[in-house]
């Protein structure tokens, strides 16, 4: 949207060009300002589920994956008495920073939580009680040892290599998990506890991957601008990412034109399973703004440290509200 208003973008001509009905409604709302203005055409976006290891699940006498915070926890113990890690994440780093907000996320509606992140204020009552929940499930020994030390690579290697039950990992990491190691993972959302705000465990979908936007210079060649975007959108072109590459695109998997036997099981559990079974929440990184990115993470590092106290998170992320 700065862009637009700095001249650098001309305003999306996504309805115009009829490619408007065929976006999923988030990816829309995504790319569109409060005022109403589309910023360009997005294309290939994510999903950032939950991932469990149902083969580890088992051998901790688990049958079924948690719904609840308090099921998790249960799990955790079991897991942990099996030998195994339960939830592995990088407490360090953005992929904490993310799953911090999740957890968060099942206690506000997407409203609190945009208002949070524009606001700071994170001193609310509500929003105290929603990082309670987070210290709860940290000091019952949810998360692996030493979260506070991991980082992303160190959640996925324990996960891929067997060590830990349950990561917090995105769609792009679907293609690098061996088929056989798929086959063992049931993806779902994040447990929901007491009193959640949502009615299904949370997971994110975003959009903010790829997408066109059309430049002054463009604008001047219009025609040829939407031959090559509109190209893009035809189903068997925008299909052939789906089944080849593994993508979660911006229009609906029944308006693309692929091979459903080609694709990536963890993929195919996304398009197929993850609806129905979870609540698709806001995703922060729209709502946070660029220059508090750093400080918060560190903030949320400081979360994942044991002995940190709700009200030490609290200064810390008020404090990374400071400009």
């Amino acid at each position: 949207q700065n862009g637009i208003a700095e001249g650098a973008l001309v305003p999306s001509l996504i309805d115009q060009w009829g490619l408007k009905s065929l976006l999923i409604p988030a990816a829309l709302a995504q790319w569109t300002s409060s005022d109403g203005r589309v910023a360009g055409f997005p294309y290939e976006g994510f999903t950032w589920p939950v991932w469990y290891n149902m083969e580890i699940l088992q051998k901790a006498g688990i049958s079924d994956i948690p719904k609840t915070t308090d099921e998790l926890i249960a799990a955790a113990a079991k897991i942990r008495a099996a030998g195994f890690q339960p939830l592995v994440v990088g407490g360090k780093d953005w992929s904490g920073n993310k799953l911090f907000s999740l957890i968060i996320q099942t206690m506000l509606s997407d409203q609190e939580l945009i208002d949070l992140y524009t606001n700071g204020n994170w001193s609310d009552p509500k929003v105290k009680a929603a990082i309670d929940l987070f210290t709860k499930l940290r000091d019952a020994k949810v998360f692996s040892d030493n979260v506070e030390g991991l980082t992303a690579d160190n959640m996925d290697a324990d996960f891929r290599g067997g060590k830990a039950a349950i990561e917090f990992g995105g769609s792009w990491g679907y293609a690098g998990l061996p088929a056989a190691d798929a086959l063992n993972v049931v993806l779902g959302g994040f447990p929901l506890p007491t009193g959640a705000a949502r009615d299904k465990p949370v997971m994110y979908i975003g959009f903010s991957d790829t997408g066109f936007w059309i430049s002054p210079n463009g604008a001047q060649k219009l025609d040829a601008v939407r031959a090559f975007i509109t190209y893009w959108y035809r189903p068997e072109v925008a299909g052939s990412f789906t089944d080849k590459v593994g993508v979660y695109m911006a229009v609906p998997a029944d308006k693309l034109d692929f091979d459903k036997s080609k694709l990536n099981t963890l993929f195919a559990q996304s398009v197929a399973d993850l609806p129905g079974k979870t609540t698709t929440v806001a995703f922060p990184d729209l709502y946070v703004p660029a220059e508090f990115n750093s400080a918060f993470e560190r903030a949320t590092s400081l979360a994942y440290t044991p002995g940190a106290s709700t009200d030490a998170i609290v200064q810390a992320l008020l404090q990374a509200w400071q400009k």
